[in-house]
């Protein structure tokens, strides 16, 4: 998991580039691969998402795919979706700022609530994994079953990249 509060601007950039380049979408040709690759979650995607929680002064993790493409350094494979790990507590700041970009809350996506926040937009997704910090700065996530999963504090301390 990555702690960004911003960081990731740069590679992604570069991620956007070399994925245009290697889908075929620099230029007025795209391939076959990139027009399939066109109902994903881009990094220019990532990078709207992550700005606009940022403007939100909200607290949050990179996880799941883009997580580990963050800390490669690279896009590693199209994604379908962007995992972000959020306090419970700036759930509703985070809410705010993705219906600001247009995205809608996807009431029928199971597992949902209170495990996963679903929005949707535009053939993009974004996961809201809401965590409960305690005292040592573990994260803990409920989940459907009632059951709890444990984000370690260590995991959660990660590594801030600067704008």
């Amino acid at each position: 998991m990555l702690t960004l509060r911003g960081g990731v601007t740069e590679w992604l950039k570069v991620a956007v580039l070399k994925t245009a380049v290697s889908q075929g979408t620099v230029g007025s040709n795209p391939t076959p691969s990139a027009i399939e690759h066109l109902n994903r979650m881009h990094a220019t995607d990532v990078l709207a998402v992550l700005h606009a929680l940022e403007g939100a002064r909200v607290l949050y993790w990179v996880d799941g795919g883009w997580g580990v493409d963050a800390l490669l350094g690279e896009e590693t494979r199209p994604h379908s979706d962007l995992d972000l790990v959020v306090p419970r507590t700036e759930m509703d700041r985070a809410r705010t700022a993705l219906e600001a970009l247009g995205f809608v809350r996807d009431d029928e996506a199971r597992p949902g609530l209170p495990a996963r926040d679903v929005w949707r937009g535009e053939d993009r997704q974004v996961d809201l994994h809401p965590v409960v910090l305690d005292a040592a700065g573990n994260g803990w996530q409920e989940l459907d079953d009632g059951a709890w999963g444990l984000y370690p504090a260590d995991g959660l301390g990660g590594l801030a990249l600067p704008l």
